[in-house]
């Protein structure tokens, strides 16, 4: 996997001298998604801080991620369970903390199951199941962004 970023404007032209802190946090995305996955992708992510890559939309609090245009991938957790499986880092995700079958507990122990997914383009394509665009992200603070979203 090869990830690229692209630091911008919010007119979509290249910052000149990116935030060297900016600079160093890509850089650890970047060595960690590098490592975890091994598909023979590149994944480009345009970063625009303060506002929305594509549209210059100022952005508050922490910050959002996703595609430019807004193109989900529905996936169940059975076809997800496997990408993970078999194109993850090796040992990171196993059958013990993905169990087969076709949803996965809310709660272990609990009653409630979740069998499908909303995952970006971009994770998709990171995890060889249907192709879409390119994903953007926005920063305005450090905050972790949720990489999958259930769906119930």
């Amino acid at each position: 996997m090869n990830i690229v970023f692209n630091n911008v404007n919010a007119d979509g032209t290249p910052v000149a001298n990116p935030d060297a802190n900016l600079v160093a946090d890509e850089n650890t995305a970047k060595a960690i998604l590098e490592s975890t996955f091994f598909n023979n992708i590149t994944l480009t992510f345009n970063v625009g801080l303060g506002f929305f890559p594509g549209n210059g939309d100022a952005v508050g609090g922490a910050g959002s991620g996703g595609p430019n245009v807004r193109t989900d991938v529905f996936v169940t957790y059975d076809n997800l369970r496997n990408a993970l499986l078999n194109l993850g880092q090796p040992n990171f995700f196993t059958p013990t903390n993905l169990p087969a079958g076709n949803s996965l507990p809310i709660t272990p122990g609990q009653p409630g199951t979740i069998s499908n997914f909303w995952v970006s383009s971009s994770q998709a394509k990171a995890l060889g199941l249907p192709p879409g665009a390119r994903g953007s992200t926005v920063s305005s603070a450090s905050a972790p962004l949720s990489p999958l979203a259930p769906i119930g």
